[in-house]
């Protein structure tokens, strides 16, 4: 090879790599402007806008129930609080906050519609000249109206940010492909110089080039390898709050539903409640299955292993999911089963929901089993449960990727009532945290079959134990007036939750006292010189205050151990780990009512949860 190609080549290396570093560039700050223009501000803008128009509403709807019934405490002062609030957001906005929505047609009309009614409704914020029942009621129906146009315009920004950030991802896989061709066509160049340089240069030199070549492509796949970790780090840390966030509003909801239910008379309103019930319990599940997950990664579920029948299972799987498969024309078939299992109930029970809902949810017609046979392995006797179903099957390329979290097959439209994408994530965690084995067999147009290899029991052990299990202790059935008398302190930074739980608990006969911090809590219990008989606290309050600290505080103020149970919303693994190793009962946000009621009770009359 003559000298002119000796030259040329490497130069025309150096361009091309060049080229292709400048592509990175370019993508790489295309990249970074779109996440800084990822809409978060303006998210959080009509977040805020729908609680305001909601609270508004909710007060405005309260004082007038008050007022017609007579009551004399009935201000209104709280519902010209919570108008000033929201007079306050919007007029007051800055453009920074409304960022994109400037240019969207309907944002722009929809703010000019809430401007008006603000504008409108301010003559009326007066003490001294209260509208009419008719008048309030028109008001909150406006609110109401408005705050579901702004909640569809958050869906949309939801939707809006999900695209942006798919956009972003498909950039990041091609800045990948891109370093990774940087890489190769530098390596490829680079050989062919090294080449060439030895035929001119001596071994020591193309030696310390190869060493400075494997250093630099070291450090490159360290620097992927730890950008992973941190985006998965980021990802789980947004799941939790936005999770915690979610979980706040709907705790208030279901407190209220609840109070509100004994107040609702007529067929159709009880009809309008039952549909507003089962869709807070369809939140309740999602937001469930994203607990679930956290709890699992976090190592606070406990196992315990018992010996119990697996019949009275099969049976209330039947009875759970039949009309779901009547619903769809299938046929479900559960078969009787004398085994007994040697593993944790509830746990286990858990696993067979998720797979046979799981079953039904993706077949469109024929039929679901559940089926349990015997079998040694390993000198051991061993249960063998098997649920099959008729559905489109799973490819072979896809039976690992049905485990991993928000997974789905055939669901690009993310259709919620098909779920997250979480059952089987759970399952996969939870036959771990067993140790059983679980199995898969499947292909397209043949069904799917998960088998359950789980260690058998006997009769005699399951006798033992159900014995002393019934020698527990369990919450009785409780009355309206289960907490007659008693003092139930509420802390919690949140004024929804703290006035749902308030309006709940006194129509069970107790005295509630609320407070949004422990230092406010003891000076209401000082003032009314009251020592309360249980504190429910949430475990997540301002100014980095936590719900056992705050507990510690009012038992150290009273000296006495006052029984205490903490509410939470959060879902990190992190948060999860401290709010159990406090010691307290812990509950999850949402709580259902009776629950959270045959809780209390049962701390106050001193029963061990």
């Amino acid at each position: 090879m003559n000298r002119r190609w000796q030259i040329l080549l490497p130069t025309l290396a150096a361009l091309v790599s060049a080229a292709m570093l400048m592509v990175v560039l370019a993508l790489s700050a295309s990249t970074r402007n779109e996440v800084l223009s990822d809409g978060l501000l303006e998210f959080h803008y009509v977040q805020q806008v729908d609680h305001n128009l909601d609270a508004f509403s909710l007060a405005l709807t309260n004082y007038r129930l008050q007022a017609e019934r007579g009551d004399g405490n009935a201000s209104p002062d709280e519902y010209i609080r919570r108008y000033d609030i929201l007079y306050s957001g919007i007029q007051h906005l800055g453009p920074r906050w409304l960022g994109s929505l400037l240019d969207n047609a309907s944002a722009y009309e929809l703010q000019r519609d809430i401007t008006r009614f603000v504008n409108e409704t301010e003559p009326l914020m007066n003490d001294d000249d209260i509208p009419s029942g008719k008048t309030l009621t028109q008001l909150a129906s406006d609110a109401n109206a408005l705050s579901e146009r702004v909640h569809e315009l958050g869906i949309t920004l939801y939707h809006q940010r999900t695209q942006r950030a798919d956009s972003i991802e498909d950039r990041i896989r091609l800045l990948t492909w891109m370093i990774v061709g940087f890489g190769a066509s530098f390596m490829l160049f680079s050989a062919l110089a090294m080449w060439m340089l030895w035929r001119s240069s001596n071994r020591a030199v193309a030696l310390a080039r190869d060493a400075s070549e494997t250093h630099d492509r070291l450090s490159r796949a360290l620097q992927k390898v730890t950008s992973g970790d941190n985006e998965r780090r980021a990802q789980t840390r947004f799941i939790a709050a936005a999770s915690h966030d979610l979980r706040q509003p709907l705790h208030a909801l279901g407190l209220n539903l609840n109070s509100l239910e004994r107040h609702v008379s007529t067929e159709q309103g009880r009809n309008i409640l039952t549909n507003v019930f089962r869709s807070t319990e369809a939140l309740n599940e999602l937001l469930g299955s994203l607990l679930d997950i956290s709890r699992l990664d976090a190592g606070v579920i406990g196992v315990d292993r018992q010996v119990f029948p697996l019949l009275p299972l099969l049976v209330q799987l039947q009875e759970n999911f039949e009309p779901d498969a009547e619903a769809k024309g299938l046929e479900l078939h559960v078969a009787d089963s004398e085994l007994f299992l040697d593993t944790d109930r509830i746990l286990f029970d858990r696993i067979l929901g998720n797979l046979v809902g799981n079953a039904i949810k993706y077949t469109s017609e024929g039929s679901v089993s559940i089926t349990a046979t015997t079998k040694s392995l390993a000198g051991r006797e061993v249960a063998l449960i098997r649920i099959c179903d008729t559905g489109r099957g799973i490819p072979e390329s896809e039976q690992r990727a049905i485990f991993d979290e928000y997974y789905q097959l055939d669901n690009p439209e993310r259709d919620r009532s098909k779920g997250l994408g979480l059952g089987l994530s759970i399952v996969s965690r939870l036959v771990r945290l067993l140790g059983i084995e679980l199995e898969l067999d499947s292909a397209p147009g043949k069904g799917t079959c998960f088998t359950l290899t789980v260690p058998r029991g006997s009769g005699e052990t399951a006798a033992e134990v159900q014995a002393g299990n019934d020698l527990l202790p369990g919450f009785p059935q409780r009355d309206d007036q289960s907490l007659q008398k008693r003092n139930i302190l509420i802390i919690d930074d949140e004024q929804d939750v703290r006035d749902g739980m308030c309006t709940m608990l006194e129509s069970h006969g107790a005295h509630v006292i609320t407070a949004d911090s422990a230092d406010t809590a003891r000076e209401r219990l000082v003032s009314e010189d009251l020592v309360p008989d249980v504190i429910v606290a949430d475990y997540r309050l301002r100014d980095r205050q936590t719900g056992d600290r705050a507990i510690e505080l009012i038992r150290e103020e009273f000296n006495t151990e006052v029984p205490a149970l903490i509410v939470t919303g959060d879902t990190s693994p992190e948060r999860l780990r401290e709010a159990k190793g406090s010691g307290h009962t812990l509950l999850h946000k949402p709580v259902v009512a009776e629950e959270l009621v045959a809780r209390i009770a049962a701390l106050a009359d001193g029963v061990q949860q």
